[in-house]
């Protein structure tokens, strides 16, 4: 998440961008319907390992926060929708499936929600585009998983950027959802 961040504060400082898409890849939950390559329209972004347990804390630590409204886009081009989960490991401890289940996730990765926080620093709206590579309530291990459907979802989300920059094309305004 890091690196994604400076990434994106460098971007916003240098470039005044009036919308960043994040187009990758995650997890995704098969209870939440998700399989591979599914491309998802991210609503909503927080943080499932960054786990403050002082009261009044908790809610920094996860930073729940609704990304750009793309559901108008996600319905016409035919994308999932749901909240993406940040968290700086690819393999899963028990503590934070707990909080994944807590939060309602439907997509796991490892950058999302430190984009979201550091692109709103600069009042920057954040678009998440998200192919499904592993199912992380599945039965394989999601290393191997990853890489045996990187291609795959990979292919996707490259089709699903192209679609998104087509739908995107003429608007004028991000005031409305998309």
């Amino acid at each position: 998440t890091v690196p994604a961040a400076l990434t994106v504060n460098a971007v916003c400082d240098k470039l005044k961008p009036d919308l960043i898409i994040n187009a990758g890849t995650c997890g995704g939950f098969k209870a939440k319907g998700g399989a591979i390559a599914d491309v998802y329209v991210i609503k909503e972004s927080a943080n499932h390992d960054r786990r403050i347990g002082i009261p009044g804390f908790s809610e920094y630590g996860v930073y729940r926060t609704a990304t750009v409204d793309g559901s108008a886009m996600a319905d016409a081009l035919g994308f999932k929708q749901g909240l993406c989960s940040t968290g700086n490991s690819l393999d899963l401890a028990p503590v934070d499936m707990e909080e994944m289940l807590k939060l309602g996730a439907a997509c796991k990765e490892m950058e999302l929600s430190g984009i979201v926080y550091t692109a709103g620093m600069h009042g920057v709206p954040v678009l998440g585009l998200k192919a499904i590579t592993d199912i992380v309530d599945g039965d394989k291990p999601s290393a191997e998983e990853f890489v045996q459907n990187l291609g795959k979802a990979a292919k996707a989300i490259e089709e699903a950027t192209v679609s998104v920059l087509g739908y995107l094309e003429g608007k004028e305004t991000l005031t409305k959802p998309l």
